[in-house]
């Protein structure tokens, strides 16, 4: 929303208002009992929520001070008087806006022209992360595809805030460290293969709390330039001192896309996936950071990825969203019934609306599972393969349209379902810098855990498996328009015999990774 534009509340959320406002004054329509996942999800909900409404504060706050800025700098480039400014006393605001970041000596006797400096410093890196252009494609409705990404200045900035935010966490921080497998897969790739780190340069993108560069340095690299562009950053800089790598280790907050170093890297670390492979599109950075510091022979960690797609059977799971469906729509007719008997309010114009969103949450969103292997109904296949020392821009966007074929034996459990996971192989640079103990990371079911899991996306109805039979079909992934860190997956399927008939006619939904 551009600024200086008011904004009527919009009828769905005036219609939540009023559940809230009817619900809490009134005796409880029903028994729908959430499970505890599903009550931890809604808790989380809405702490989320109570997070966007803090950012919008800040940020809100933020951009008035970035424009007091702004104008302090313009009436010193124009010689007019400082606001502030003093013997002795430098106007805090000139140099929060100053180009260049201050030294450690300038911080130490400026501290509040430092504090306001950093603020101003993520804001323009917010600012700088919001002007990037996506050009990408979403599925528009009925899932036909449509070029119809916006640009960014005109997304909300919340989005990405909130993005950078959960990262800035301990807590957050803290679930992807409690991930042995990622953790161990990770070390073991690099302490195996001290002859890719010793005496060598490193770049670790989105470096976190640092672990991924303490394990380069454990390694033996001789230097490791650890970007990170949250406050996370403070973090990591005392865990490099706490683990003795200070002289080793340099903690750089900033973009990867905006940072400066001094020389190019022998090898770029990063733990860059999300869920299905693109989730929060990180790669990106990843991406523009190799093409402009790793060396024409350096090595990527992970090395390689891939997208793997099966058909799952997730019946009880399905079953429990179902009936979250339909209690939601019950809960919105009883609720619609009394609004208009106590208040003489009709409703009914919205309950398609209502259907539809819920439809969206309980249908049409995939949902975060931990499988288990025998729920793999038939053999996986791989939908898309990346070698990170030669991906580009272009293959972050997604998924382009592939075909798939699932063989399902008789009596095989009914497909309520497909699943899709990657796995990341970190082995070198093929046929220049291949490296000597190659290590294996999955997070298919049959792994075991990893805070990844797997993203299901439920059929409508499940497909029941008989003699000779066989579910095909077609998935691809784009990202949403509204937030290019996000994607929508199309998946089209139908069972064919081996006699070449079809069982039904093609089914195509799309939906979102949440």
């Amino acid at each position: 929303m551009k600024k200086g534009t008011t904004r009527m509340l919009p009828p769905l959320l005036l219609s939540k208002i009023l559940v809230i406002a009817a619900f809490s004054v009134l005796p409880s329509y029903g028994s729908h009992q959430l499970s505890n996942v599903e009550k931890r999800h809604h808790e989380l909900g809405a702490q989320r929520n109570d997070l966007f409404r803090e950012m919008q504060e800040l940020l809100k706050q933020q951009q008035d001070e970035v424009a007091e800025c702004r104008a302090a700098l313009a009436r010193s480039q124009s010689g007019a008087p400082q606001v502030g400014g003093g013997e002795g006393d430098p106007d805090t605001a000139s140099l929060a806006c100053a180009a260049p970041p201050l030294s450690a000596s300038a911080q130490a006797s400026a501290p509040a022209a430092s504090q306001r400096r950093d603020t101003i410093a993520t804001i323009a890196g917010a600012e700088r992360a919001a002007g990037r252009a996506v050009d990408g494609t979403a599925f528009g409705e009925g899932g036909a595809e449509g070029e119809d990404s916006l640009p960014m200045d005109e997304i909300e900035s919340a989005d990405f805030a909130n993005y950078f935010y959960s990262y800035a966490e301990l807590e957050h921080q803290k679930q992807m460290l409690e991930d042995d497998r990622r953790m161990e897969a990770y070390r073991n790739s690099m302490l195996l293969n001290r002859d890719a780190f010793e005496g060598k340069t490193v770049l670790d993108v989105g470096s976190g709390s640092g672990v991924l560069a303490i394990f380069a340095a454990q390694a033996g690299a001789k230097k490791v330039y650890a970007v990170e562009y949250t406050d996370m950053a403070k973090h990591a800089r005392t865990m490099v001192e706490k683990n003795g790598f200070g002289d080793v280790i340099q903690v750089i907050q900033g973009s990867a896309e905006s940072i400066q170093l001094p020389e190019k890297v022998d090898v770029i670390v990063s733990e860059w996936m999300g869920y299905f492979l693109l989730r929060e599109s990180m790669l990106d950075s990843v991406v523009v950071a190799r093409d402009k510091w790793l060396k024409d022979t350096g090595v990527m960690f992970p090395s390689h990825a891939t997208m793997v797609w099966a058909p799952v059977d997730d019946g009880d799971q399905k079953y429990r969203r179902d009936t979250d469906y339909q209690n939601s729509l019950s809960g919105w007719s009883t609720f619609s019934e009394h609004a208009m008997q106590r208040y003489g309010v009709d409703m009914s114009g919205l309950d398609k609306a209502y259907e539809e969103e819920c439809a969206g949450v309980f249908s049409l969103s995939s949902l975060w599972r931990e499988l288990a292997g025998h729920q793999v109904v038939s053999e996986p296949v791989t939908v898309k393969e990346l070698d990170l020392h030669t991906c580009s821009l272009e293959d972050t966007k997604g998924l382009a349209k592939t075909l798939f074929s699932f063989p399902l034996r008789d009596g095989a459990p009914p497909v309520t379902g497909f699943a899709g996971w990657f796995d990341v192989s970190f082995r070198g640079r093929d046929g220049v810098a291949p490296l000597q103990r190659p290590v294996e990371f999955s997070t298919a079911p049959a792994a075991g855990y990893t805070h990844w899991g797997q993203q299901v996306f439920y059929l409508q109805e499940p497909v029941v498996a008989a003699e000779d039979a066989t579910v095909e079909g077609t998935v691809s992934m784009v990202r949403q328009a509204n937030n290019p860190r996000l994607y929508n997956v199309k998946v089209e399927h139908r069972l064919s015999f081996a006699s070449g008939t079809t069982d039904s006619q093609q089914v195509s939904s799309v939906y979102k990774i949440p």
